[in-house]
């Protein structure tokens, strides 16, 4: 028992006159995990810089007995090689074959159907590709236009895509002689976007979950998206609002539009945020910090949910700025838990959780109530140092 008390005794003197030089001490290894985790976050940023590489790809082949070729969508291109990303505008007849390979290059694909002959439908292996590229992270974008009532028209290839994903094309939906406007939700899609116009007929969508309608006219769904943690698709039920063929234009607000479509599907989320950083030993009831960091691709701001261990989660906490160092407290009972902590951009991306934090609550000690141990709580390291001496 004497040895006990003149070993601890003895820790806490050599800790007090460590102290003087503590704050020095603290700051500088702080610093120098700041500085570590700056180094590796700069790498991950690095790259950040560069929108993506579109392939835009138009359905038309030298079998169809009408249809739009690349030559159509030049405006579509124009508008999305002007806000900084690279585009590939080819159609059917040009790149016959849809692989794998073809898709490795690029970050997002824009398939836009106008093939009414059965000689352009997709193969089964490229059905497999364009839902392989969607299931590895990269955005798709679904566009055809109406059919006839007999079910014919625009939509075949497009729903060979399409109704995997929850969404089929079909029918004609005839609003009269003028283009239409469209009521829309609030989505990302439609940020900025006072306005957006489209073809008096609209192809009809069937929509099952978890794909949903964003925009609708006169209660006929024309524009849903899918947001399923994988890569995320839009589709649009009319080829004019993405063409320049003919009087066909973009017109009102649908360049901005065409540049939230490029945004949000490409869109990535965070990266899995740190080990969360503090106390591993602690005293039951009392609050303890911990700290984190998460860089966002895109630098978007970032939310972060905690998972405290013990059956509770903080709520989404934010927005922080990418690569901020954020903290959030919590208190325990007597146990051992593991801490970890996810992130989230602002279009709803979620990071996946992070590395645990393992750390232990035991039973209350005297000396954990000392005010002295209550002020050196305030150096997480010399803390830490103190624990591990003194077995608390």
């Amino acid at each position: 028992m004497k040895k006990s008390i003149f070993r601890k005794s003895l820790v806490i003197g050599i800790i007090i006159l460590f102290l003087g030089a503590s704050a020095i001490s603290t700051a500088v290894i702080c610093d120098n995990i700041t500085i570590d985790i700056n180094d590796k976050s700069s790498e991950l940023i690095s790259n950040s810089n560069s929108k993506g590489n579109i392939l835009i790809y138009a359905t038309w082949s030298p079998y169809a007995s009408n249809g739009y070729t690349k030559a159509s969508y030049t405006d579509l291109a124009d508008i999305l090689s002007d806000y900084g990303y690279s585009v590939t505008l080819t159609d059917r007849s040009e790149t016959p074959i849809i692989t794998d390979s073809l898709l490795s290059g690029y970050t997002e694909l824009w398939i836009s159907n106008s093939e009414y002959d059965w000689y352009g439908f997709f193969t089964s292996p490229e059905i497999s590709a364009i839902l392989n590229f969607r299931e590895m992270g990269n955005g798709l974008m679904l566009n055809a236009d109406h059919s006839d009532p007999h079910g014919g028209g625009f939509v075949h290839t497009v729903n060979q895509v399409a109704i995997p994903l929850g969404v089929t094309f079909y029918g004609w939906a005839n609003h009269g002689s003028s283009p239409i406007s469209p009521d829309f939700d609030d989505h990302p899609l439609f940020e900025g976007v006072t306005s957006i116009e489209g073809n008096k007929h609209e192809a009809y969508l069937a929509i099952s979950s978890p794909s949903v309608a964003v925009a609708t006219y006169q209660g006929d769904d024309i524009i849903a998206v899918r947001d399923d943690g994988k890569g995320r698709v839009v589709f649009d039920s009319t080829l004019y609002r993405l063409m320049n063929g003919g009087s066909h234009v973009l017109v009102a607000d649908n360049p901005q539009y065409v540049r939230n479509i490029a945004d949000w599907i490409g869109n990535d989320p965070p990266n899995t945020p740190n080990k969360p950083l503090g106390i591993k030993l602690g005293k039951v009831g009392i609050i303890y910090s911990y700290t984190t960091k998460a860089i966002d691709p895109d630098e978007d701001q970032v939310y972060y949910k905690w998972d405290w261990g013990d059956g509770s989660f903080s709520d989404w906490l934010g927005p922080f700025d990418s690569g901020t160092l954020v903290s959030e407290s919590h208190a325990w009972g007597k146990g051992d838990y593991e801490i970890s902590v996810k992130a989230k951009d602002e279009s709803e991306l979620e990071s996946d959780w992070s590395e645990p934090l393992s750390i232990t609550m035991p039973r209350n000690r005297a000396i954990m109530n000392t005010p002295f141990l209550q002020f050196l709580q305030q150096y997480p390291i010399l803390y830490q140092l103190l624990q591990r001496f003194l077995r608390l």
